[in-house]
């Protein structure tokens, strides 16, 4: 073996560990950290007739509320930003709505919801938590669009799984209004569903495991080599101009 295939292989065998330790840790996240923290955050009061909102600016459980609400809004972006990278989708709209999503998630429930109180801040944190709803709703739905390109038939099974959990969420929400229990299981269910998505593109013919990571790395150095370039000759047109200024100031000094 050439020493070229050898260094070939240990680069692949870094990035084959990198892959399944996001794999292992996303999983853990999806599975147990934010399901579990979910409901023990909706199992405070009595889930069936209080939400969440209610529930987490009650006496002492305010941090609990801001540590799940960042917590939760910073693993679906990076979840999803991670199944992204693995399918080698720079430019999905839905990076951009998944931030924006969890910045009204976490805005949201920093804004106290004390309504006999705060009556016009309880209106902003409803509009904020209705708008982190269907903004997420929105991602997920563009996210399956995006999968389009990469495997016909992961995006059919991600559109049915997608459909799935929206009627399994907006129906029993139109039917018995907003409660604990159904804002805990809708996290539950989108916690899934991404999980789902990622096991569906494990076992894909186009899924490229660790060559995804490395052409996002490569992609990554290209653009940073692309700016500093960029930046090396707006310098250099600089200093070509302050040479032909102190050029034609030494002319007219003699």
């Amino acid at each position: 073996m050439t020493q070229k295939k050898k260094e070939t292989k240990n680069v692949l065998g870094k990035y084959q560990k990198k892959l399944w330790m996001g794999i292992i840790i996303y999983s853990l996240f999806a599975l147990l950290v934010v399901p579990i923290y979910t409901f023990l955050l909706a199992g405070q009061d009595n889930p069936l007739q209080y939400s969440i909102s209610i529930i987490g600016n009650a006496q002492g459980n305010r941090h609990f509320l801001i540590c799940w609400t960042v917590l939760s809004g910073g693993f679906f972006v990076c979840f999803l930003y991670y199944l992204l990278l693995l399918t080698k989708n720079r430019h999905c709209p839905a990076k951009f709505a998944v931030c924006v999503a969890s910045s009204a998630l976490i805005a949201c429930n920093l804004i106290p919801f004390v309504p006999n109180q705060y009556p016009r801040l309880a209106q902003y944190h409803n509009f904020l938590a209705l708008s982190a709803s269907w903004l997420l709703a929105w991602t997920l739905f563009v996210f399956v669009i995006s999968l389009k390109k990469f495997d016909r038939t992961i995006y059919q099974k991600a559109m049915g799984l997608f459909i799935l959990c929206a009627l399994s969420c907006g129906v029993p929400f139109f039917t018995y209004g907003v409660n604990g229990f159904l804002e805990a299981m809708c996290i539950l269910m989108v916690c899934l569903f991404l999980f789902f998505v990622l096991l569906l593109m494990l076992k894909s013919d186009a899924f490229e495991g660790a060559n995804a990571l490395l052409y996002a790395d490569a992609e990554k150095h290209k653009r940073r080599a692309e700016k500093w370039e960029k930046r090396a000759m707006r310098a250099e047109r600089r200093a070509a101009g302050a040479r032909k200024k102190a050029k034609a100031l030494e002319q007219q000094t003699f």
